[in-house]
This record gives structure tokens, sequence and C-alpha cells, in this order.
């Protein structure tokens, strides 16, 4: 009998359901991927003919201003003052504070722009520019980004990862990613180049994953710092990456001459690409050249978080005003919860460095990270919705819930910028389509198992896989369509009184905390199963109560 992916992607692909012969059957494959990425890129477009960040709001306008301003100052300034403080470059209208593989796209797009709309980088008379020929220019930067490397990047992943499953499955993992509304409402609404920065990471992933061969862990080393360069905030996944790949260099290899070599290729490759990103700041501007662009990189002084962002500091804040804490003392706070948050997810990736636990502790230090850290942003959730939302196909109801509460937390923003409708529009087919292939059209829903074993090992393990070790795959599937309805009906509720609640001049954020609070607890709910399941598996290893498996 067919499992519910294959039910669910039958359902959504009537055509393929009838295909029986091997020539055939790839055809079907193939136009299903040519209908797809047609379809995500109509999805594309029809936000983007939505307004954008900041759109008509003086002086500092946003996101949007941010990117373009950006290609004004890379095209127009030398690159020594790229990141300083200038006459021509004032830190404090949407300084650059992204890394230099930023500041490089920027001067590519830039450079074009001269020659395609040269108004929208005239220095200082461009700024605040929104002319409709501009903001083509802009969405279009964008949409060959998406296009270019994260449609192929995310489809290498789903080709490597589910290589032994059928083509159905990696079809199916690779249209709910592109198709995924948090990560297209941000960056062709709102208006980001974030898909860049999840390109590297998933073909650093995917390189990974390609085989046990040593070549290919430089590769994915150094697209992993390509990310880093691009956007610091992927040093949420820095810690998962790290233990994973020292593991594997450890614990693969029996002589130690091997060992070394590997990890020395690894180090080699990480200073490599660094110092290829920033010697040029260093040639043109020096010492004080790169400490210029450190500075900016990791500025401390913003605070805990901004706006109101989903995690554990927001959602306490109402009742302890962290923001009233010293900086130096909440900086330290939050550095030492963080670390104890993704210790033990980290430690069971270093001992048991499968391609499962690799994804998985991604999830987890990078939910960590969102939870916990110091200045962060209610876009950051996309950073731990990434390795959920490219492994659908393992567990349906959590990918689709994890989507739809992520993009729920970040209605606020949306709704600011005056995306209201394409995110429900988005939420509602996101939702449906999740719900059909999770479901496969049985009475009974499933959720997709990745291990059938009937012993429960929590060494190496999935945490859904371990809970329904241990309750059962009746009563845990039944338990997952539960909390998906009751997730569902969270998401409703925030909405419904977010439209009832009158405005209250005491507390104008009470309609904001809605979705902070039913965000926060989905996300630290599940960052808990992840820590006790690791934890145990954590300490059966070192006591020695288990052998390790490596899948």
């Amino acid at each position: 009998a067919a499992d519910p992916i294959q039910k669910g992607f039958h359902a959504l692909f009537p055509a393929a359901a009838s295909e029986k012969g091997g020539g055939r059957q790839y055809t079907v494959h193939v136009l299903s991927i040519l209908a797809i990425a047609s379809l995500a890129i109509v999805v594309r477009q029809a936000i983007a003919a939505h307004p954008h960040s900041g759109m008509g709001k003086p002086p500092m306008y946003g996101d949007y201003e941010a990117q373009r301003h950006w290609m004004e100052v890379t095209v127009n300034l030398p690159l020594q003052d790229w990141y300083r403080n200038t006459a021509d470059n004032d830190l404090m209208y949407w300084g650059l504070d992204y890394p230099p593989l930023t500041a490089y796209v920027s001067w590519i797009f830039g450079k074009i722009a001269e020659h395609l709309e040269p108004g929208l980088v005239e220095l200082h008379t461009s700024r605040g520019n929104e002319s409709a020929s501009g903001k083509i220019f802009m969405r279009t930067t964008v949409l060959v980004c998406d296009v270019a490397l994260l449609f192929p990047a995310s489809y290498a992943f789903a080709a490597s990862y589910y290589s032994s499953e059928r083509r159905s499955v990696r079809v199916v993992a690779w249209m709910f990613f592109v198709l995924n509304p948090a990560f297209i409402l941000i960056d062709h609404g709102h208006f980001q180049y974030n898909c860049v920065a999840h390109a590297f990471v998933l073909m650093s992933v995917a390189s990974l994953l390609v085989a046990k061969m040593t070549v290919w862990e430089p590769i994915g080393a150094c697209l992993f710092c390509m990310a880093l360069l691009f956007k610091q905030m992927s040093l949420y996944y820095a810690l998962a990456f790290f233990f994973f790949l020292l593991g594997r260099s450890l614990f693969l290899e029996k002589k130690f001459s091997i060992k070394l070599f590997r990890i020395f290729a690894l180090g080699i490759t990480v200073i490599l690409t660094f110092l290829v990103h920033l010697a040029p700041f260093y040639v043109y501007g020096g010492l004080p050249s790169l400490v210029d662009v450190v500075h900016r990189v990791f500025p401390v002084a913003r605070g805990i978080f901004e706006d109101k962002v989903a995690n554990f500091w927001c959602a306490s804040h109402l009742l302890i005003k962290w923001k009233n804490v010293r900086r130096f003392l909440m900086l330290r706070a939050c550095i030492t919860c963080t670390l104890i948050a993704l210790l033990p997810t980290a430690l069971h990736s270093f001992l048991c460095p499968s391609p499962k636990r690799l994804i998985v502790a991604l999830t987890g230090c990078s939910l960590a990270f969102f939870l916990f850290s110091f200045q962060v942003h209610e876009k950051s959730v996309l950073l731990p919705l990434l390795p959920l939302a490219v492994t659908f196909p393992s567990h349906p109801l959590l990918s689709t819930t994890g989507t739809i509460i992520a993009s729920m937390s970040m209605f606020p923003l949306l709704r600011r910028d005056g995306l209201t409708v394409p995110y429900t529009l988005c939420q509602i087919m996101f939702g449906y389509c999740g719900s059909v292939i999770a479901y496969g059209k049985t009475t009974a829903p499933k959720i997709a198992r990745e291990e059938k074993s009937k012993s429960v090992s929590v060494l190496g393990a999935e945490p859904l896989s371990v809970l329904e070790g241990i309750l059962g795959q009746r009563f845990s599937s039944q338990l997952g369509a539960a909390f998906f309805s009751l997730s569902m009906c969270s998401v409703v509720f925030a909405h419904t009184l977010d439209l009832l609640l009158p405005k209250i001049e005491r507390y104008p954020d009470i309609n904001v905390y809605l979705f902070v609070l039913v965000g926060a607890g989905h996300f630290l709910g599940y960052w808990v199963l992840l820590f006790v399941v690791d934890t145990a598996a954590v300490c059966s290893m070192l006591g020695g109560r288990t052998k390790q498996k490596l899948h």
C-alpha cells in the first residue's frame, strides 16, 4: 500500500498516479518540476506586486531602502569607506551592517543598475527612490537570486537527503520548500535577500550528504562560510556544523593521521574562505578597515530584541522588563542560556554524526539561538524553520505547523508592510496542501516515519521517532493530528482576538503579544522536546549503555 506521501503526491498531481513505465515516469517527474518552478515564480511575482517594507514612510523607509542604499554606497564610494562613517556615508542612515559578501553582491547589482536604472544608485539624490522602474529592478534582483541559487540548492538537498526514496518524495520536499510562504513573504514581500544565505547553507548540507568522502567536506565548509559571509545570522548554524564535522572526522576514521588530515583540511578551508573575502578590505584600508567591518557586523548596542519577537525574552518581557537590565549583564545571560540550550543537541550530533542528526542539530541549535540569544529579529525565525521546511516528507504535520506558526509570528511586521492579503491566502493554501500530503487522503492520519525499528533508542534518533517508539504508532499519529488541529485553532484564535480587541492606549502592543505568545509557546515546546531527547541520548552514550548507530 502506498504511504501518505505517495497518496498525497497523487492527490495533488493526479497525472503521476497512472505512470508505470520508467521513461514516461521520468518525463512526468521533469514536467512536475517545471510546473512547480513556474508556479513558485508566479507566486513570487504576485506577492512582489504588493507594497514593500517602509514604502512611502520617510525619512528611514525600510529594508527595501536599506538594500537599495547599499548598492548606492558600494558603487559610489571606495571599498575602504563602505563600513566607515564619512561625509558621504552616514552610518545612521542604513549603514552597511551585513558581512562583505553582501556588500560585493550589492556592488554587482549596483553596477548593473548604473546602466539600467542610474537614478536608483545616484549618491545622495537617490535616497527614498521608489520609482516604478526601480522597484521592478529591485524585485527582479531578488527573483534572480532565488531562482538561480535557492531553487537548485533546495532540489540538490532534497535529492541527496532523500536519495534512497522515490522521485515523488523528492518532488514533494522541493515543492513544499519553494512554495513555503514564510520565505516568500519576507524576501519578495517585505524585501530581503535571505534566499542567498539559505542557498549556501543548503548547498553546504547537500555537499556533506553526497558521500563520506574527504573532498566534499571542505566544499561543504566553504559553502557554509559563504553563508556566514553573506549574512551573519547564519552563525545560528555554526555549532551544529562544527560538532557534526568534528564528530565525523574523529569517529569515521580509524587512523589518527587521517583524522588529523580531515580536521586540518577543514580548518584551512575556513581560514582561506574568510581571507579571500576579507583581503580586499585589508589591501585598500589596512587593519582599521577590517575593524570597521567587524564593528558594523556585530553591534551590541541595539538591545536584546527588536520589535516583538516570538522568543523567550520578548514573551517573558510582559512579566520581567529585560530591557531595563544592564546591557552587559543581559549579554552574558543570553550567551549562557543559548549555550546551555543548544549543548545537548550539538553534542548528540558530535557523538552520532549522521545525516538525520545534522538536520536535527541545525534545527535545535538555530532554535536555541532564536529563543535565547541577544539582538534577535522577528525574521530570524526563518533560520530554525529552514531545516524543518526542506525535510517536509519526513514529518509533514510538524513542517506544516512550523511554517504556519513562524509566518504568524511575523504577521505584525507583514501587516505594517501591507501584506495582509497575500499572508492570509498563502497561510490557507499552504495549510490545506500540507494537510493533504500529511493525511494522504486516508481516514487514519499518519506521520511519515524514517525509523521503523520497534525498539526505542534515543541515540541518533529524531525526537518524533522517539515519541512514536514510546507511545506507539497509532497513538502518536492521533496525538500529531490533535496537535496540528490545536495549533491551527490557536492561530485562528490569535487573529480573531486581534480583530476584535479594541485599541488600549495604556497597552498599545497587547494585540501584537497575542502572536508573540502563541509563537513562543510552540517554539519553546519543540525546543523542550529536543532538549530532553538529546540530553537522554548524550547521557546514554557517555554512560556506555547503548551502542552508537550511524545511519
